[in-house]
């Protein structure tokens, strides 16, 4: 028998069965009708629930109901066939598949089929001394892609790993960097500390590259048509790339109303109509208004625990949140539909690879890939979308 009721939020786990993409496991349950039935909840009927969440999600799942209570008695009867029927063909195959027969009803492969995360580049190891200022150590917890596809990996680090047919490296003068991919030309600035007004400006680099000092802003977001925002702890500043400067106009901090505490990531949506923040264990949605104004911030996406690391959207609306964990995939009326387990923690999360096809995680010391049926938006090189109406 199973404690699947209000202990520790164990009554969430049938449901987090059902958003979880479906690990290799067999499994029996056991339970009777005079189990217990306390303040936290009804643990016969909780043992069902999780039955019916395992068999949803298309695991090898059997069981034993009787009418016994919260006691190993019918438990120590059936144990000689419960364990012959987890170890069946243990002599021929021992192997044990996911979704074996192809029934799993989990929303995920809708979006990623059954492929792997795959490996494509981990940062050189740290030397076996202790580190000093001269020691530059790449940081990979920062992720961004232009139109082509092509990824470009940065933290507070003057290296940028950029992922393409190959891994190659740029070599930045400047020690703390992040990126935001443009449609305007690559482009280098700086925010002050305050953020109220645009301090350098220094010739391309290289492709379309947006690069901002990370000591002053935490997150950014551009618009098709040029406009900026820029994110540091309470507060939300707006610029367009063609004025160059920033608008003054178009400031917000609002310590006393519901606006994030600490936008770690910012990102659009298709139609480039909605600012997505992520902000702890939930990711905010305002409205951009005329001339990259901003209103009506709220959280919008709660998340299935985890803090919001970093975001992006595909072309159906749906929204992938790194939440250090796991990345949890929202739909357009902000559910969390489905859970994509990671190899290591994500710290960030885009789309890149042919056709922005292919689902990459930066975890800080490695980048990881993976197929979808999915196409990723790159807001600052593509014109908006509409997506298709979210289903209910």
């Amino acid at each position: 028998m199973g404690t699947y009721v209000g202990i520790h939020g164990a009554d969430q786990l049938p449901v987090l069965v059902r958003k979880f993409e479906p690990k290799p496991l067999r499994v029996f349950l056991q339970s009777g009708t005079g189990d217990n039935n306390l303040y936290c909840g009804d643990w016969w009927m909780a043992n069902q629930t999780m039955e019916r969440s395992l068999t949803w999600a298309g695991y090898d799942v059997n069981h034993a109901w009787g009418g016994g209570g919260h006691n190993a008695k019918h438990a120590s009867q059936i144990f000689p066939d419960v364990l012959r029927w987890l170890w069946r063909d243990w002599q021929t195959n021992i192997e044990i598949k996911a979704n074996a027969k192809g029934e799993s009803k989990w929303k995920g492969y809708e979006v990623v089929g059954e492929g792997e995360w795959e490996k494509v580049y981990t940062r050189p190891p740290l030397p076996n001394r202790i580190l000093t200022q001269n020691d530059v150590i790449e940081e990979l917890n920062h992720l961004v892609a232009d139109s082509k596809g092509v990824i470009y990996a940065n933290g507070n680090s003057p290296v940028i790993v950029r992922v393409a047919d190959k891994v190659t490296k740029i070599k930045m003068e400047y020690e703390k960097f992040r990126i935001a991919a443009i449609n305007t030309g690559a482009m280098n600035w700086t925010l002050s500390g305050k953020g109220d007004e645009l301090l350098k400006s220094f010739p391309a680099i290289s492709d379309q590259l947006l690069i901002e000092d990370t000591s002053s802003c935490f997150a950014l977001a551009v618009t098709h048509g040029g406009i900026v925002f820029a994110a540091r702890h309470r507060a939300l500043w707006s610029f367009s790339l063609k004025e160059g400067k920033i608008d003054a106009g178009v400031y917000i901090r609002s310590p006393e109303t519901s606006w994030p505490p600490e936008a770690r990531s910012m990102c659009l949506s298709p139609d480039q109509t909605q600012l997505y923040m992520a902000a702890g264990g939930a990711v905010f949605n305002a409205i951009i208004g005329e001339n990259g104004s901003v209103g009506n911030a709220e959280p919008f996406y709660m998340l299935d625990g985890g803090f919001a690391t970093g975001l992006c959207v595909d072309t159906n609306g749906w929204l992938y949140v790194a939440t250090g964990d796991d990345i949890q995939v929202c739909d357009q009326a902000g559910r969390v539909n489905f859970i994509i387990p990671t190899p290591k923690p994500p710290l960030d999360v885009c789309f890149g690879g042919k056709d922005l096809s292919e689902l990459f995680i930066a975890c800080g010391d490695a980048i990881y890939k993976r197929p979808t049926k999915a196409h990723g938006i790159v807001s600052g090189q593509m014109a908006p979308i509409t997506p298709p109406k979210p289903k209910l």
